[in-house]
């Protein structure tokens, strides 16, 4: 994989990504590889602790501002959930040109980008 955009590299990124999940009581194995390639299944494992399971006050946070996220959503509806929801959960404007199709098929968007939008989310979801 090439270089991120960012001044981490892969590897580095990956390694940030585990040690913010174990903080955060991450229950499963991170899937090094997985994620140092950029698979969609292990950028939203991650969502789905994060967003359903990690913090009861988050979730209360998140249908308190209308937003839904459900153990039953499906892929797709997940990470399309988690996009409207990004403003309510990192105080920031949604994220530019991330789509639930572009960060879950692997031809449209680099790996780069779902690990940077993975990180994102554990930084913003352990913030609030």
């Amino acid at each position: 994989m090439a270089a991120p955009p960012w001044s981490l590299s892969v590897a580095q990124t990956v390694a940030l990504i585990e040690e913010k999940l174990a903080a955060a009581g991450y229950d499963h194995t991170v899937d090094r590889a997985a994620l140092h390639a950029g698979t969609p299944m292990a950028c939203t494992q991650i969502l789905r602790f994060l967003f359903i399971r990690f913090s009861p006050r988050l979730n209360a946070h998140l249908v308190a501002q209308g937003h839904i996220v459900d153990p039953r959503m499906n892929d797709v509806a997940l990470v399309e959930a988690v996009l409207a929801a990004w403003p309510a959960v990192s105080g920031q404007p949604k994220l530019g040109a991330m789509t639930a199709t572009r960060l879950l098929d692997a031809d449209l968007a680099p790996p780069s980008e779902r690990l940077l939008f993975t990180l994102q989310a554990i930084l913003a979801c352990i913030a609030r």
